[in-house]
């Protein structure tokens, strides 16, 4: 039989109540995990229970729900607490314990979700609310060979594309181009140009 004594009762500056006392046990064990002793004598260990306010953090993103791979991320919450823990789909993040925490977007497509842990000026913890970010397919680009035109003239740019739309498209670089935000522009290059095409 396990048995806990409060001795006293009291406030924090926060106006927080907390008391102390000490756990019992009938055999040779002691306290519950986090008691305030790390030993207990004769069976009995004493603790500090304090009683907090729930506090919900609300978690800001600087990127949209759907995002490419690789694409950096800044998740913030409100600042001025004594410690943080992001975590990723329920796990710890390694080394994530700032406010606000800067990372790239994974480069596996799927759904992410990130909450964050954090313990305030008062020793209390606290809960977060859930941001969830969707990785989408990065673009898959085919451009063809190099062409050739002669000055004057004009050729099409046969490139294609795939991936989770809808896809954007830019050229560069595009003054000789007549749609430089389309797949396929025309090309009316004067001298010899490399195109470039980035997808997202």
């Amino acid at each position: 039989e396990r048995r806990g004594i409060s001795s006293s009762i009291s406030l924090d500056r926060q106006g927080h109540p907390f008391m102390g006392g000490s756990t019992q046990s009938g055999g040779n064990e002691f306290a519950t995990t986090g008691a305030y002793d790390s030993l207990g004598n004769n069976n009995v260990t004493g603790f500090i229970a304090k009683f907090c306010d729930p506090t919900e953090l609300r978690i800001a993103s600087n990127a949209p729900d759907t995002i490419c791979p690789g694409t950096s991320v800044t998740l913030s919450t409100k600042s001025g607490l004594l410690s943080y823990q992001w975590f990723q789909n329920g796990v710890p993040i390694f080394g994530a314990t700032s406010q606000p925490y800067s990372f790239q977007a994974p480069l596996i497509q799927g759904p992410y979700s990130y909450t964050v842990n954090a313990v305030g000026t008062d020793m209390c913890s606290t809960i977060s609310d859930t941001v969830t970010l969707v990785v989408r397919r990065a673009p898959q680009i085919t451009v063809p060979a190099a062409n050739t035109v002669c000055p004057g003239y004009s050729v099409k740019i046969l490139a294609t594309a795939t991936g989770s739309g809808p896809l954007t498209y830019s050229w560069t670089p595009s003054a000789t181009l007549d749609h430089p935000d389309s797949l396929q522009p025309v090309a009316r290059p004067a001298q010899p140009t490399t195109y470039n095409l980035t997808v997202t």
